[in-house]
């Protein structure tokens, strides 16, 4: 699927993040799923796991109301 059509059908938009390693900007425009919540999230770059983000929002009645418990 592509980006466009990916942000259109989960409501979410290509934010841009500041790795605070290395101080690069990343857009989060890599599409992920999760058994619970859809999202976009930023690559995963030489300054390793710990440094990436993502926006994400819940897919089904159930995972947003836990959201709803922790955010």
């Amino acid at each position: 699927m592509k980006l466009e059509a990916w942000c259109e059908m989960t409501r979410l938009r290509v934010e841009e993040y500041q790795c605070p390693c290395c101080g690069q900007t990343f857009k989060t425009d890599v599409p992920v799923m999760t058994k619970d919540s859809f999202g976009l999230q930023s690559p995963i770059h030489e300054c390793g796991n710990g440094y990436w983000t993502a926006v994400m929002r819940p897919r089904t009645a159930d995972a947003k109301m836990f959201w709803d418990t922790i955010i």
